[in-house]
């Protein structure tokens, strides 16, 4: 395996390789310097994840082009409720991904016909689009992706699959009609469930792309708008690719899933088909100027090539809680670029002693309890796992919120947000969903005192999941178990684990209804504690000592690609 390491540098490195250079005969980009992308859409746009990685390919392909993606989506908006969103940014570009909401918050029977509903959202999305159009938008509009009726959920995503493919009709005939651009998102998203291993999943709820699903959809988005093609010329047509999605010809996988030391480089092993030849590796620093470079000969029966992406500590993950990522891109002398993600996140690792481990969480912010909100340990008690502590809170509000209407970020909770990690290694660091990972409100009720441990997302740990809790004069005492089991009829065995992954985020409420949450790893942004980016941002509890770290902590590296 051949090993290259190249230094990192200033932005205007690109293009310094005659052979990588966009070929001016080829179809451009549907992008131009300058523009401005407003996307409109509901919750699986308001994620934003799949928004974000468009934009860095394409600050990757075409640093300093000024172009501009600004998300406008509104969790749980209708169709109807979307009409005129963003246009006073006055966009040169305007996409649509809408309709999930027309059909989730409803029951249908067996063999439903949408054909109003879709008619009617068909009209609604019309407008929309007439309204952009005139204001001198390029619109693109997006089949809603479709949702998983095989995921159990409280979204209740059963029989509405057909309503949402009724609805992805609708809007390709707005687009022969009213000449925008029909991205077949929801189709290309259905051919990436097919390259999933047999415990992931892209929807853990049934309705919402997280994590490797909001990559699928950047990925489509960059393959159809041609991102990394030369920009459209002012005036010149703009470009797109109707063709299906290529094949994951090339391979980029991290050479060790953990880095130890803090401001380590990652390694990524990177294959090619036999007898590619040159290829131009590029990698750049989401939302900075850094970027590098390196040439790659893969001949005829080439092996893997590893290749070390450098970078100042300003590109990488500078301590427990945060986070970086990189695009990486291949590019061979004949050939389109291939994508990758690389997702950095530096967490702690705690090492289990006798089966036991634990700590306790402080904060600065004034609390009445004082700076000790809560103290945790994590006990094994032969296949089981336990988790137990204390909270510190002297008041509670008049009229709590119950975790099935919070969700997991909402005020008026109290209790504790579990995020558990039981995934195997090889799929341990990744930026995706599997049912392997977990998480739990654990809620506690004042009046009449009451405790609710529940499973929100991969709800299958429901079958398994203990919990208790008793009031004390200065808050309560707890414990959540794991005791039976979990996936697919395997009895849960905590010693099947060298390593697992959790953390706890513990709300408190006063009896005003403020909340503070405080979390046992810290985040620099607690409102951005959210599935889709922050699945390899937990404590990593190293049982049997196999986890490489420096000073209690080490980076997670997660690649996909797209």
């Amino acid at each position: 395996m051949k090993q290259l390491t190249f230094a990192f540098a200033a932005a205007g490195l690109f293009g310094a390789v005659a052979f990588a250079a966009p070929n001016g005969a080829e179809q451009p980009s549907f992008l131009r310097a300058g523009d401005t992308w407003v996307l409109s859409g509901d919750s699986i746009t308001f994620i934003d994840l799949y928004r974000q990685t468009v934009q860095d390919a394409i600050d990757h392909f075409h640093p300093g082009s000024g172009i501009r993606l600004v998300n406008v989506g509104v969790w749980g908006q209708l169709t109807a409720e979307a009409k005129g969103r963003g246009v006073e940014m006055k966009p040169s570009v305007v996409s649509i991904m809408l309709g999930m909401n027309n059909v989730i918050h409803n029951t249908y029977g067996e063999g439903h016909d949408f054909g109003a509903a879709a008619a009617k959202y068909g009209e609604q999305i019309r407008r929309q689009v007439r309204q952009y159009m005139s204001q001198g938008a390029d619109v693109l509009l997006f089949s809603p992706t479709l949702t998983d009726e095989t995921e159990n959920s409280y979204f209740a995503p059963w029989r509405t699959k057909a309503g949402l493919v009724e609805y992805g009709r609708a809007i390709r005939r707005i687009c022969d009609e009213e000449g925008c651009r029909y991205v077949p998102v929801a189709e290309d998203f259905e051919m990436a469930k097919t390259e999933m291993g047999p415990n992931e999943t892209l929807i853990p709820d049934g309705v919402h792309p997280y994590g490797a699903g909001q990559y699928a959809i950047a990925r489509s988005l960059v393959h159809h708008l041609r991102v990394s093609s030369r920009l459209a010329d002012a005036g010149e047509r703009r470009g797109f690719d109707a063709t299906a999605l290529p094949a994951h010809d090339f391979s980029f996988r991290p050479a060790s899933r953990f880095a130890a030391e803090a401001g380590e480089a990652p390694r990524i092993a990177v294959a090619a088909p036999p007898g590619t030849g040159r290829t131009l590796v590029r990698w750049s620093v989401e939302g900075t100027s850094l970027c590098g470079e390196a040439v790659l000969d893969f001949a005829v029966g080439a092996a893997t090539q590893m290749v070390t992406l450098a970078a100042p500590p300003s590109g990488l993950p500078s301590g427990a809680g945060h986070i970086s990522r990189m695009i990486m891109s291949a590019t061979p002398e004949r050939g389109r670029a291939r994508l990758a993600v690389v997702d950095l996140a530096r967490v702690k690792v705690v090492r289990m002693k006798d089966g036991a481990c634990g700590g306790e969480v402080r904060t600065d912010d004034p609390r009445p309890e004082g700076p000790l909100v809560a103290t945790w340990r994590i006990e094994e008690d032969g296949t089981d796992l336990w988790f137990t502590g204390r909270t510190y809170a002297s008041s509670f509000p008049e009229r709590p919120k119950g975790p099935a209407e919070t969700w997991m970020n909402s005020s008026g909770m109290n209790g504790i947000m579990m995020m558990l990690d039981l995934r195997p290694p090889e799929r341990f660091a990744d930026n995706r969903f599997d049912h392997d990972m977990h998480m739990v409100c654990f809620s506690v009720l004042d009046k009449p005192w009451c405790v609710l441990p529940l499973a929100w997302i991969n709800r299958s740990l429901q079958s398994c999941l203990y919990g208790a809790a008793e009031r004390t004069a200065d808050g309560y005492t707890w414990r959540i178990g794991l005791r039976g089991y979990v996936v697919d009829f395997r009895k849960f065995d905590v010693r099947r684990h060298d390593y697992f992954g959790f953390n706890m985020v513990f709300d408190d409420v006063d009896d005003k209804g403020v909340m503070g949450r405080y979390p046992i790893m810290p985040y620099p942004d607690l409102n951005t504690l959210t599935p889709e980016r922050r699945l390899n941002q937990t404590v990593i509890v190293d049982r049997v000592g196999v986890v490489p770290q420096a000073g209690g902590e080490t980076t997670n590296i997660g690649v996909t690609e797209i």
